[in-house]
């Protein structure tokens, strides 16, 4: 097994591999002691999860060696599938499992993934939405989905076709009453614009909410 340790925003991290892909992710540095350290093996998830908390990077493109039960890797291959800034429930899996009434050890399994983040069991919670037990601890849980919320809303701004439809949202009168001024910071807080996409905005007839 080769490990890595890695910085995050919610504090280190330990990667281990095998010859055959990834095989951890955890909250913390535990690697055993007299472990061999690697980082060149782990560089590739490493910077795809640095990538991840900058919110550059939605889904992992790695090769995983996950070990367990043939219950418990058939519940982890059904959260790959959750897509990010989602949730599902622990009966929604079970349910994809066709086995309805397993949703308690879904529960067990998904707390049993050993790799944290890129298969995503921070994507689970309990019915109604409320959050439930993570191995990482809830804090962190509310954390990632946080941070997924948020990145998936910014890319949803992104292109202008989406920027248009958001102008035909403001409401006729706000749009009359608003100064002028501030209109010009809220748009450059948003994105910075060069004076090609400003010409291509007039062009679509939005330049005065350029």
């Amino acid at each position: 097994m080769f490990y890595s340790v890695m910085d995050s925003p919610l504090g280190a991290l330990t990667l281990s591999s095998t010859n055959h892909g990834l095989a951890a992710v955890r909250f913390g540095n535990c690697v055993p002691e007299g472990s061999l350290i690697d980082s060149g093996r782990n560089a590739e998830p490493m910077q795809q999860l640095e990538k991840y908390f900058s919110g550059d990077l939605q889904h992992f493109d790695l090769d995983l060696d996950l070990s367990g039960t043939p219950f418990q890797e058939a519940v982890w291959q059904e959260l790959l599938k959750i897509p990010y800034g989602e949730t599902r429930s622990y009966g929604d899996i079970a349910r994809q499992l066709e086995k309805p009434g397993a949703s308690r050890a879904v529960g067990a399994a998904n707390h049993q993934n050993p790799i944290a983040i890129i298969v995503p069991c921070h994507r689970v919670v309990g019915s109604g939405g409320k959050l439930t037990g993570y191995a990482g601890g809830l804090p962190r849980k509310k954390a990632l989905l946080e941070l997924e919320a948020r990145f998936r809303d910014m890319r949803a701004l992104e292109g202008d076709h989406v920027i248009e439809a958001m102008v035909v949202k403001v409401p006729r009168a706000a749009a009359k009453t608003a100064p002028a001024a501030k209109s010009k910071g809220l748009a450059k807080a948003s994105r910075p614009r060069s004076e090609e996409h400003t010409s291509e905005l007039q062009s679509r007839g939005l330049s005065s909410y350029a």
